[in-house]
């Protein structure tokens, strides 16, 4: 029996109260925050099933144990349950969802449920596909919802399936819109791609091979373009092949992508010498020869390492994959890296697709059409936690920032602070307590008068502001009562002086003088509290929030890295939030107790 996800998320939900609890969070903190990767990241049951399930049948299907026949039987057995007429990895998921009943008791079913809810479809090649079509007649019938709408069903009657003697391909099922006897074209018919090799004559051994790959990282559309090419030169003339890949984006990838596309022209019975300046794409080529199932489906570039094993073998290559040095001066090397770069902006995309894969694996991993050519189990855990993020991105308190002004906060030094405060960093129970106030103001939640008010009524419905200015006491409150003037002004004045010390123990900054680092921190902080730009920094750094503007500020100021800049500004704002908790928000509490 199988449970979904609102009882795994049932049974869970003890120990989300306990963690709570011992973090001295309210009941009413975000969940969502709690398995947020970056705030807490909690492992959500729910998405470790998901993964380690999805994985493991995966694996279990492209093997030749009993245990795959086992899995292809309960599948098989689905899809006449469910009037399944073609694939059922592949069939359509609006219609497959309806068998939620028949998945409780069928693992197989669930897993291929739980992946498609995931936009992840087991693909096969196009020969093997039609091995799940259904023979036999079929039935129609009238269902009714609970609504009323009326839906035609094609029912398929396991005990009543029969062959046409006099045209066998008749018989085949096929999705129209329900017929009685459904039809398709004869299987011969299907077109399936096939690779044109390059012919080069008489030659057997070919020694001009040069791959390069380029990256190109266009950060204002957070898109990876590659480029990939070969050049090679002999007696029959010069060839030379470029392509543009975004998918997976690593430079081994397009030396592999390049290797693949040389490998293309490649003659029969030849022996082919390759030059190329990643090691790592000739380490992950050698070892893949003798790779398992399971170690196919955690490779990286799985899928186009298949490719060049199926030509090598196929075509009887004779290959030998040489490491030189990059931008050494070497002619062919250099020209291939121009083309590369060439192809990394021109129009030639080269898309891996699940066509034919020789049955190295027989069932291939697909995420929104794209081949998942990662560790599988990896990949399900970061769409997850997309997930998880997104969910906690709708937030009401975080909508505006999330999906409004989505380039004014810097989120890296956000995660930075949260990261400080959280697993092997946690030592004591100081950066325990640190942490618990740090995800409070995060959302806004500390126990002011208005949040009291609300958890208990009867004790702080009449609650009033404990400066004793008689106004309620609610978040912007804590900026804008005339009592905290000067409580804020010593905020600025400390943050400030900390701010230069954590500067000069820099080497890279402290040369540039104090005055020099002095004039830069009161530039962003100004000097005095009731300046505009020390307000609007004020708002959100008790949000743990700051603006990308500001560590622009100090990269181009100190000459630093960005990611320098990014700690800086992380250090800079946990002084401030430690400063406020010392002189302000503890004296306050000390007053309510009173």
């Amino acid at each position: 029996m199988t449970s979904s996800e609102n009882e795994w998320n049932l049974l869970f939900t003890p120990v989300i109260k306990l963690v709570k609890q011992i973090c001295g969070l309210p009941r009413s903190y975000p969940t969502s925050a709690l398995y947020h990767q970056y705030i807490l990241g909690i492992n959500n049951p729910w998405d470790q099933i998901c993964a380690n399930q999805i994985t493991s049948f995966t694996y279990l299907i492209n093997s030749n144990s009993l245990a795959s026949r086992s899995i292809m039987i309960r599948c098989r057995a689905a899809q006449l349950r469910l009037a399944i007429h073609d694939n059922i990895f592949e069939h359509e998921s609006e219609s497959l969802f309806l068998g939620h009943q028949e998945a409780k008791s069928n693992l197989s079913l669930h897993n291929i449920i739980i992946a498609r809810k995931l936009n992840i479809v087991i693909q096969q090649d196009y020969i093997n596909r039609t091995t799940w079509a259904i023979s036999g007649l079929v039935k129609k019938r009238t269902h009714i919802q609970k609504n009323g709408e009326k839906i035609d069903c094609l029912i398929i009657e396991v005990c009543n399936i029969k062959i046409y003697s006099d045209n066998p391909q008749k018989a085949i099922i096929q999705k129209q819109e329900c017929p009685k006897i459904i039809t398709i074209a004869q299987h011969n018919a299907l077109v399936l791609p096939i690779f044109i090799r390059l012919s080069t004559g008489a030659i057997t051994h070919i020694d001009w091979y040069y791959m390069v790959d380029s990256l190109h990282n266009m950060a204002e559309n957070t898109i990876v373009n590659l480029g990939a090419a070969f050049y090679t030169n002999n007696e029959e003339g010069e060839y030379s092949v470029y392509s543009s890949l975004s998918l997976w984006p690593s430079s081994t990838r397009a030396e592999i992508v390049a290797i693949f596309l040389a490998l293309l022209t490649a003659p029969e019975n030849s022996n082919v010498t390759i030059y190329t300046d990643s090691l790592g794409a000739i380490n992950s080529i050698n070892s893949a020869f003798d790779s398992t199932t399971r170690k196919w489906l955690k490779k990286t570039n799985n899928l186009i390492i298949i490719k060049i094993i199926m030509l090598i073998r196929e075509a009887s290559i004779n290959i030998k994959l040489v490491k030189i040095k990059g931008h050494s001066g070497i002619i062919g090397n250099d020209i291939a890296d121009k083309l590369a770069k060439k192809g990394q902006c021109g129009n030639n995309f080269f898309r891996n697709n699940v066509d034919f894969i020789d049955n190295i694996l027989s069932y291939f991993p697909v995420f929104i059409d794209n081949p998942i050519e990662v560790n599988i189990r990896r990949f399900i855990l970061k769409i997850l936690a997309t997930y998880e993020a997104t969910e906690w991105s709708l937030l009401k308190n975080n909508q505006e920032l999330c999906y409004t002004n989505i380039n004014q906060i810097d989120w890296k030094i956000t995660w930075l602070i949260f990261h400080y405060c959280k697993g092997f960093h946690c030592t004591s129970m100081q950066t325990n307590y640190l942490w618990t106030f740090i995800a409070k103001l995060f959302h806004k939640i500390l126990p002011l008068g208005s949040i009291l008010a609300l958890r208990k009524p009867k004790l702080y419905k009449e609650m009033k502001c404990v400066m004793n200015c008689n106004k309620e006491e609610n978040w912007n409150h804590l900026f804008e009562c005339q009592a905290y003037e000067l409580i804020w002004q010593k905020i600025l004045e400390i943050t400030t002086e900390e701010s230069i010390i954590i500067c000069l123990k820099q080497k890279q900054i402290k040369c540039q003088g104090e005055d020099f680092i002095r004039n830069v921190i009161q530039d962003i902080l100004r000097v005095t509290a009731k300046s505009e730009k020390f307000q609007k920094f004020q708002h959100l750094a008790l949000e743990v929030k700051v603006e990308t503007y500001l560590t622009t500020k100090l990269q181009k100021d100190f000459k630093i890295t960005l990611n320098e800049a990014q700690i800086l500004m992380a250090n800079i704002l946990i002084r401030f939030i430690l400063t406020f908790k010392k002189l302000l928000w503890k004296p306050r509490c000390e007053q309510v107790i009173l």
